[in-house]
């Protein structure tokens, strides 16, 4: 049996009293691999020194839309340095973020665009956060004609929504949210899709399932592919194997 951890900000500062701790708990559990997004330009050499230190770590570089600045090409050309020089295994975290009226939509509009032209140059997938965007970022990815696939990272939308992904090659990303009772959308929408276009997530420190601790951390991997087999009416190893496969198949992980 294998789990892998497909969004985990493992270098954030709420882990450094207990990182190694924990990385040493998750293989304990069956989790031999985790990815770890990038947010900011400015975080990626503390990011780099984590993946660096601990085996299993796979790396990806972006720029989320809730960090951005305006340096643009700068930034930008500091996302595509660190994912040519250290084996990226995607361009993210990026997106459009348009909760609570963000009044800077165009400015994220145009990073989104230049990062998914960047994934297209490097070669490699992308994984997108989306937050009352859905539209525009499926009106992006046509635009541009992108094709490198990739993850909609803690989806949480209608099986409509859902299909359209799927038919761009694209990936869902279960976290935390599939424990809540209350989430009908999106247990319809994973049921459409089925268990081949899944892959499980923790986005910790951030997004803890009910009823545990308030930080989250990659440990709970095991606890959201529990709920996701009560979803699909599967059980624990068909889930944990193929959301694992799933994962190493979007992101090239050897």
């Amino acid at each position: 049996m294998q789990l892998i951890d497909s969004h985990c900000h493992i270098d954030f500062p709420a882990f450094d009293p207990d990182r190694a701790a924990i990385m040493a708990a998750c293989q304990q559990l069956g989790i031999n691999r985790i990815v770890v997004p990038g947010v900011s330009a400015d975080r990626f050499a503390e990011q780099l020194a984590v993946v660096q230190q601990f085996q299993g770590l796979s790396p990806a570089f972006g720029l989320h839309p809730c960090f951005l600045t305006k340096q643009l090409i700068p930034d930008l050309d500091c996302v595509r340095q660190y994912c040519i020089e250290n084996d990226a295994c995607a361009v993210g975290e990026i997106g459009l973020d348009f909760y609570s009226g963000r009044d800077n939509q165009a400015l994220q509009m145009e990073l989104f665009e230049a990062q998914l032209q960047l994934a297209s140059e490097l070669s490699l997938p992308v994984i997108l956060h989306c937050r009352k965007a859905h539209n525009e970022i499926l009106h992006a990815l046509k635009k541009l004609n992108f094709s490198q696939r990739g993850v909609i990272h803690a989806f949480n939308a209608n099986h409509q929504i859902a299909k359209r992904y799927v038919d761009f090659g694209f990936v869902l990303g279960i976290g935390g949210l599939v424990a809540r009772s209350n989430t009908h959308k999106l247990r319809q929408s994973i049921r459409t899709v089925g268990l081949a276009h899944l892959v499980l997530e923790t986005d910790a420190p951030d997004m803890t399932p009910p009823g545990l601790s308030r930080r989250n951390t990659p440990e709970n991997i095991p606890v959201i592919a529990e709920h996701l087999a009560n979803v699909l009416k599967l059980d624990f190893y068909t889930i944990a194997n193929t959301t694992a496969e799933n994962t190493e198949a979007v992101f090239s992980l050897t």
